[in-house]
């Protein structure tokens, strides 16, 4: 018999060993049952997790985009400048209606 026929045979045997103590090893009920539980809690808390992504998604989905947002963000800046242009135009206004009220004032004491 040459190695290669020898180290399957060997293979076997040890495959064969290993399965026969593995069947009648003293795993008890409760072992299996505390398995069992464990397996249940992980499958819940990956459930739960699934469900959390899932949200997470449906959110992120509804969010602007990059080129949104820079867009929202050129809009704000140009109207940023639009108020302070519109600021000096009213400043002008209530600078001249002081002083008209100001002649008034003056005209009224003479």
């Amino acid at each position: 018999m040459d190695w290669g026929t020898a180290a399957q045979w060997a293979g076997t045997a040890a495959a064969l060993a290993i399965a026969v103590w593995s069947r009648f090893s003293n795993r008890s009920d409760d072992d299996v049952k505390g398995m069992q539980s464990d397996l249940r809690r992980l499958f819940e808390r990956v459930d739960g997790v699934e469900v959390r992504i899932g949200k997470i998604e449906v959110e992120v989905e509804h969010l602007p985009t990059k080129d949104e947002v820079h867009a929202i963000d050129v809009k704000i800046t140009t109207l940023d400048a639009r108020v302070a242009a519109m600021i000096e135009r009213v400043n002008t206004l209530i600078n001249l209606y002081e002083r008209a009220q100001d002649r008034l004032a003056e005209a009224e004491r003479k």
